[in-house]
């Protein structure tokens, strides 16, 4: 059973990681899931380029940090209560071996960089069972925490952390 639920960001090294922190306008790239327990490994549940929607247990990320792939992390605590946590993960599962959004990055692009994040129909109608990591973290809370039921998806890795932090990740 788990214990905690955070939420994380990831700052890249890649290019595609690079071009996503510019034309976000934040630190981070990537966002994902977290879930701790008491006696079994933590695990991450992400949308990622390689893989689509996957599980990666937390040590890759650690190693990946140290091997420099990983710049930084930050994460936040979303729950503790192991009935939320596990509607979570529930619902991750239902998504498990969905593609990641590849066309959606290009969606996001034209998005920010033509309409200045406005028309967000834009961005819904691409909703194709496919996820970006910010799409997926958006369904798979929205399973269980009331502060994801009214995000859609023009919440990207760094209108999340605006969201939740209430500043820039900058």
């Amino acid at each position: 059973m788990f214990t905690k639920l955070s939420i994380g960001w990831s700052e890249g090294t890649t290019p595609i990681s690079l071009i996503i922190e510019e034309l976000d306008g934040g630190k981070y790239s990537h966002v994902y899931l977290k879930f701790e327990s008491n006696d079994k490994p933590t695990l991450i549940y992400e949308s990622h380029l390689k893989g689509g929607v996957q599980i990666t247990p937390y040590v890759q990320l650690e190693a990946a940090i140290i091997d420099g792939k990983v710049k930084s992390v930050c994460e936040l605590p979303l729950s503790e209560d192991s009935d939320t946590i596990t509607r979570i993960w529930d619902e991750a599962c239902t998504l498990h071996g969905d593609a990641y959004d590849k066309r959606q990055i290009l969606v996001y692009f034209i998005w920010i960089k033509y309409f200045k994040r406005k028309a967000t129909r834009v961005i819904n109608a691409f909703n194709n069972g496919k996820y970006t990591c910010n799409e997926f973290v958006i369904t798979a809370c929205r399973a269980a925490l009331k502060d994801f039921l009214n995000l859609d998806f023009s919440y990207t890795p760094e209108g999340l952390f605006k969201y939740l932090y209430g500043h820039s990740s900058k």
